[in-house]
């Protein structure tokens, strides 16, 4: 999937790739580059026959904690589908922050906001 940001005037282009097996985690690579002009992007995707799928706003409250290469991520999505906790970080530190917070594994949800 590509997925073109905008946020307070910068352009980001991720490109998604399709998810690793697992039953707790959502574990996908994403590339990401930054992009000067995100109109003129989505114009040029468009001409090849690519078409606009999803367009959602977001809005996210990010906590986050750095300790060497590692980063450690809680963010608070409101969507309109709904508000979600996201928790980005090395699995055993993803289960202590969601035991922290009262949910357990069976509550974790790893489908991406496209299939909500």
């Amino acid at each position: 999937m590509l997925r073109l940001r905008i946020v307070l005037g910068c352009c980001i282009l991720s490109l998604k790739c399709g998810p690793v097996a697992s039953r707790s985690y959502k574990i996908r690579r994403e590339i990401e580059t930054a992009i000067e002009n995100g109109e003129r992007l989505s114009r040029i995707l468009r001409m090849p026959g690519m078409r606009e799928t999803l367009r959602y706003q977001r809005y996210r409250n990010v906590y986050g904690q750095r300790d060497s290469s590692r980063s450690r991520q809680l963010a608070y999505d409101e969507t309109p589908f709904g508000n979600y906790i996201e928790l980005e970080g090395p699995k055993p530190w993803i289960d202590k922050t969601a035991r922290q917070l009262d949910y357990q594994r069976k509550d974790y949800i790893t489908l991406g906001y496209p299939t909500l």
